[in-house]
């Protein structure tokens, strides 16, 4: 075969309907874990202690790597956007569930033990801790807070007591 038939040769191009079936064959394949369990919890569900959550808070606060406190200038520009929270954008995924005493998972975040799981919740936990893989993250609810009053559509500072939110899921 010569170079000039090489190039008279009639390649075959796939249909546009082929390559459809081969991406839907392709997603099917790599659709990813599948979520079994997930949960969202406040750190006030695990104990009464505020003294104990401001712990949490700080520390969190401290091991944050980026430091960004109120992540916007303003709350927003209508009386109608959020409260914007000092430190409504730190997170940390330095969550621990670990057994107890009395067979409920005690929850520990960033090294810091914060009480044992609701019995209810432990005992939905079970059947996934060992066998599944878990995601479990943190973010601080509450503290300071700026939002624009309805009547003036001023800026109005003030104060929440601090909470933390958990989030618990298992994939398989």
């Amino acid at each position: 075969m010569g170079l000039f038939d090489f190039f008279k040769q009639k390649k075959q191009t796939p249909k546009p309907s082929d390559r459809i079936k081969e991406a839907a064959v392709d997603s099917n394949e790599d659709s990813g874990p599948t979520i079994l369990y997930e949960t969202e919890l406040s750190g006030r569900d695990l104990t009464k202690d505020l003294r104990l959550i401001q712990q949490v808070v700080d520390k969190m606060v401290a091991e944050d790597p980026f430091k960004h406190y109120y992540s916007a200038e303003t709350p927003g520009t209508s009386p109608r956007s959020p409260r914007l929270y000092e430190y409504g954008s730190i997170t940390t995924m330095n969550v621990d569930l670990a057994p107890g005493a009395h067979t409920n998972l005690q929850v520990s975040i960033e090294g810091i033990l914060l009480g044992a799981l609701p019995s209810e919740k432990a005992q939905e936990i079970e059947p996934y801790r060992e066998k599944h893989v878990l995601t479990a993250y943190a973010f601080v609810t509450g503290g300071r807070y700026k939002e624009i009053t309805p009547d003036t559509h001023e800026i109005q500072e003030g104060v929440e007591p601090y909470d933390v939110k958990l989030f618990l899921q298992f994939t398989g």
